[in-house]
């Protein structure tokens, strides 16, 4: 008898304590989605750098995962309508982790249909053939870092019924109506949670580079090997994406911030996963390549499950550990993860991969800065 009392005991109060973990973590998400939502709110609005357009999948994911999380069942009349698929844009942030072939492609696509629109821009028809217009423009922060790129871009929205001409300048803009009214509906409905968004303080100097390139002359990096060109854009376009996240939102975010982790994590598991695509790929600096890339100290499924959708479970399995569950910046989930290493320390080993992969990838792509203009000077 007394043994039942015991066991009813310990589970009437196993019941309660899974409960109120349950609690603790929703309001946790919601939380950290107030916190994501407000980030994006602000950088929209203060974020002056020519490579403000990357990002976009990171909108597109908090739009996309916080609905999803609130399940939100919104009708055609709540919210304006937009022909671009925020979802699609979204699954952007998985780079080229999928297949060689298929990553290729789509290079090849953005390729084309950049240099088709900057063909037509040509006065004279005639002077089309010379390839003497530009289809891409890269830019690099004042330390020589590239930090976003034209054709990047246009990968992400990638549609082949859509382009980036003028003619359809009102998609764009109701895409962008889109997003901002996604945003500012979640915003309201959390209202209650705190806002307090951790910005820097540092002034923020106009002082951005940029060259522009004919992709067809001049600037294929590898041609020796089949699709060169195609590899050259490959590196570049990771190389724009982990540079973006490791130089440029640093400068509008503290790094306590905690959306700003979680884009560094993706954006490092994503360009990592892709690089692993370049293995059997004949380019200089291959093998140091390789051994960063074979390098994934910092990475773990269930954090990354966690990292890419709000909520706490990976698989339906909570991810926090009874013994971690604590406060911010992600409430037990990187010490349950990392077997208890702190948040601050977990941190800086993220911080030191985005710069690692930054490296082997600028001596592997070797493009010159040195002839870069100053973007203000336009």
């Amino acid at each position: 008898m007394v043994m039942k009392i015991i066991l009813y005991t310990y589970k009437k109060e196993r019941r309660s304590s899974i409960i109120k973990k349950k609690v603790f973590l929703k309001a946790g998400s919601l939380s950290l989605i107030k916190n994501d939502v407000e980030t994006l709110k602000y950088l929209g609005l203060h974020m002056k750098s020519p490579a403000s357009l990357m990002l976009l999948p990171y909108i597109c994911l908090c739009c996309n995962e916080a609905l999803n999380f609130l399940e939100y069942n919104l009708d055609d009349n709540q919210l304006p309508q937009s022909s671009i698929s925020y979802k699609k844009i979204r699954n952007k942030l998985k780079l080229f982790s999928n297949s060689y072939g298929k990553s290729i492609k789509q290079i090849k696509l953005a390729d084309s249909q950049q240099d088709k629109e900057f063909k037509e821009r040509l006065r004279f028809k005639w002077l089309q053939p010379w390839n003497l217009h530009y289809n891409l423009g890269v830019y690099c922060n004042n330390e020589g870092h590239i930090v976003g790129n034209t054709q990047f871009v246009s990968f992400l929205l990638q549609n082949p019924s859509f382009s980036l001409r003028e003619e359809n300048s009102q998609d764009i803009f109701e895409f962008s109506v889109f997003l901002g009214s996604v945003l500012q509906r979640i915003s309201q409905d959390l209202v209650l949670f705190e806002s307090d968004i951790l910005i820097s303080e540092n002034e923020i100097s106009m002082d951005w580079l940029y060259q522009d390139y004919n992709t067809n002359k001049n600037f294929n990096r590898f041609p020796y090997i089949e699709d060169g060109k195609e590899v050259t854009l490959f590196l570049l376009h990771t190389l724009s994406t982990v540079n973006f996240v490791g130089y440029e939102l640093p400068r509008y975010l503290d790094q306590k911030n905690p959306w700003l982790l979680r884009i560094q994590y993706i954006t490092a598991y994503y360009v990592n996963e892709s690089l692993k695509r370049l293995d059997k790929i004949e380019i200089p600096n291959s093998s140091s390549l390789m051994k960063e890339v074979e390098n994934r100290s910092i990475f773990n499924s269930s954090f990354r499950s966690c990292m890419f959708h709000y909520g706490f479970y990976n698989k339906e399995v909570c991810a926090v550990k009874d013994e971690y569950l604590v406060g911010k910046p992600f409430f037990g989930l990187i010490e349950s993860c990392f077997e208890g290493e702190s948040a601050e320390i977990y941190q800086e080993l993220l911080e030191q991969k985005i710069f690692r992969l930054s490296k082997v990838i600028e001596k592997t792509l070797a493009l010159s800065v040195h002839t870069f203009r100053p973007l203000s000077s336009e």
